[in-house]
């Protein structure tokens, strides 16, 4: 089963399924069908697609051309730092927090090379760096 894991087909199915489960964790936060579990649905398709298209755009300038895992990648951040405010933002807000999302994110496993630090899937660069949140 080791190919599996090396397999960008089953990288993108798996994207997928990961995203189309992360629509109950937002909504369902809401423990109810009302205004909130509507927002959460909305936001959770819209932010990381926006963090999967800036990824690709961020690829695309740097080596010159996106790939499908870059975009998995970045959605997979959009969803890590739009989960905390999915019901409470509007989509304008989720855009831009997931603009910067991807950025940061971007940046963050960019920095892996530099540094040196083993990180094989990007586990910090993409949810240690997505997760973080500032207190008000």
């Amino acid at each position: 089963m080791e190919w599996i894991h090396s397999n960008l087909t089953s990288t993108l199915i798996e994207a997928g399924l990961l995203w189309f489960g992360w629509f109950g964790f937002n909504a369902g936060s809401a423990l109810a069908a009302n205004e909130i579990a509507a927002v959460a649905f909305l936001i959770s398709l819209m932010a990381p697609a926006t963090a999967g298209l800036c990824w690709m755009a961020l690829e695309w300038h740097h080596f010159g051309h996106p790939t499908s895992l870059d975009f998995s990648t970045g959605v997979l951040a959009g969803l890590v730092a739009i989960t905390p405010a999915a019901g409470y933002v509007t989509p304008a807000a989720a855009i831009s927090i997931d603009l910067i999302a991807g950025i940061i994110c971007y940046t963050a496993v960019g920095l892996k090379g530099k540094f040196g630090y083993d990180d094989s899937l990007d586990v910090f660069g993409v949810h240690g760096v997505g997760g973080i949140r500032e207190r008000y």
